[in-house]
């Protein structure tokens, strides 16, 4: 509920470079969130004070009385306080786009469209407390 995004990429490797050495170093570009450098996330402008959510006093999460469901605040989305003014580099969403480069090995013997799953190289999360940062999906193709 309050986990980043999964991302998906591709990245090519010849067979040569499959079968040939322990591990291939390849770069895998790819866009994703990150935590707005302006607010650190919190959503505001730097100096602003928010209020606590009167929905569902600043948990982020609200109870249906009836099934006994948990689900996500709808009035704060989940964030568990409303902001009074909005981060003007983000937009009031705490997040901001970075475009990346990052090295990953591959592995010996990959076989052709195996997919790699990089644990917390996706989406950020907002929050670390209720989240976890999503992972990177990388489709291998062998040439």
């Amino acid at each position: 509920m309050f986990d980043g995004a999964n991302l998906q990429s591709e990245v090519n490797v010849t067979f040569q470079e499959s079968v040939q050495q322990d591990l291939v170093k390849k770069a895998v570009n790819f866009s994703r969130d990150i935590l707005c450098g302006s607010c650190d996330g919190t959503r505001e402008q730097p100096g602003s004070k928010s209020n606590i959510c009167y929905s569902c006093q600043g948990k982020g999460v609200k109870k249906d009385p009836l099934f006994q469901k948990e689900s996500r605040c709808n009035t704060c989305k989940g964030h568990g306080s409303l902001i009074q003014s909005a981060c003007t580099t983000c937009a009031g969403t705490g997040l901001k786009s970075e475009s990346t480069s990052h090295e990953f090995d591959i592995p010996r013997y990959v076989k052709d469209q195996e997919v790699l799953s990089f644990k917390d190289e996706g989406h950020m999360t907002l929050n670390k407390e209720k989240g976890v940062n999503g992972s990177l999906e990388v489709l291998v193709n062998v040439a």
